[in-house]
């Protein structure tokens, strides 16, 4: 039986290893009932991405997200080359604890490939 590494490309497990470093530092300032429902799904241009599964946690991250912003520049600054300046929240309501079937699924296809590429992310990462 193969290992991992041989069936997924080394730059996505060094992303997916990156991310799972971003994460630890960001709940390590989180409150601890919310530190364990965020997790970092993606950095591009200069935009950190940053999942949580329910509404008023979101809103919590937003209050907070230049204090995040500011630490993750100042301790990751050599990995990640140019500064973050924005921080975007999004849910997903998988990983809730009481999971609700919306009435009509109307997702678009690209937050259909998002979604998935993050659960991809947090397989690797889990």
């Amino acid at each position: 039986m193969q290992s991992i590494s041989h069936l997924i490309h080394r730059h996505y497990l060094k992303k997916a290893a990156f991310l799972g470093q971003l994460s630890a530092s960001i709940r390590s300032r989180l409150a601890p009932d919310l530190a364990p429902h965020c997790w970092v799904a993606d950095i591009a241009t200069n935009q950190l991405t940053i999942i949580t599964n329910r509404a008023e946690r979101a809103t919590l991250l937003r209050y907070q997200q230049h204090e995040i912003l500011k630490q993750l520049n100042e301790e990751f600054s050599a990995e990640l080359g140019r500064p973050l300046y924005r921080l975007r929240v999004r849910l997903d309501h998988r990983m809730s604890d009481n999971v609700t079937k919306p009435t009509k699924p109307a997702i678009n296809p690209r937050t259909s490939r998002y979604k998935t590429e993050c659960a991809k992310l947090r397989e690797i990462l889990e």
